[in-house]
């Protein structure tokens, strides 16, 4: 059941490298407090979308800014270029497909961009949260990522599969199980979160040996 859990977790006692904690450093602070305003502007963004019926991306920019800033003073702290590469790489992802969809492509080479963007952003979702929860000394983050990812394509072949077989009781509960697996993911990220604090400064040469 490696699924459902993060293995190779190094224990505080025997790491080596110098450790930030939250009550003694400011920038971890403010990247938290970043962090749950983030989140915040996230969910008024959805709230503004469903009461005018459209969508409303202001928000959404200034939710990305404090992202940014939050993956950026992480990788300071943590001495690692990693993080804040690999989020700038997601945001640039999300750009380009937000500018495809203006641009209106034919619909077989629309799909394709969409599959393809799709696969990049999920091996950026799993490199981010890996890399978070090494750097935060924190399982939570790799392993609601591991659960979201489990849910989404278990929900996807029962998709697949009731939209070929037609309804199925059995089916239907595998999709029910699916949703239940990624918002037990969804919280477990939440958890992350709320209870980082500390950063272990690894530097650039240490390697990541979670899994």
């Amino acid at each position: 059941m490696a699924l459902f859990k993060v293995e190779n977790m190094p224990t505080l006692p025997n790491i080596k490298h110098h450790i930030y904690f939250i009550h003694t450093t400011p920038t971890l602070q403010r990247a938290k407090t970043l962090w749950k305003l983030a989140i915040i502007i996230a969910i008024c963004g959805v709230f503004l979308d469903i009461a005018l019926n459209k969508r409303i991306g202001s928000l959404g920019i200034f939710g990305d800014i404090c992202m940014a800033f939050v993956f950026f003073y992480l990788s300071k702290l943590s001495r690692r270029k990693r993080l804040f590469m690999l989020y700038m790489f997601n945001f640039a992802i999300g750009a380009c497909m937000t500018i495809i969809g203006y641009i209106k492509l034919s619909s077989p080479m629309y799909e394709l961009c969409n599959v393809c963007a799709a696969t990049i952003l999920i091996y950026v979702s799993w490199q981010i949260a890996k890399e978070l929860s090494f750097i935060t000394n924190d399982r939570f983050f790799f392993l609601s990522v591991k659960l979201c990812l489990a849910g989404l394509f278990a929900f996807i072949i029962s998709f697949v599969a009731i939209d070929s077989l037609g309804n199925n009781i059995i089916l239907d509960i595998i999709g029910l199980i699916s949703l239940i697996v990624i918002l037990w993911g969804s919280v477990c990220f939440f958890i992350g979160i709320l209870r980082l604090h500390l950063i272990v400064a690894y530097g650039e040469d240490s390697q990541n040996p979670l899994k």
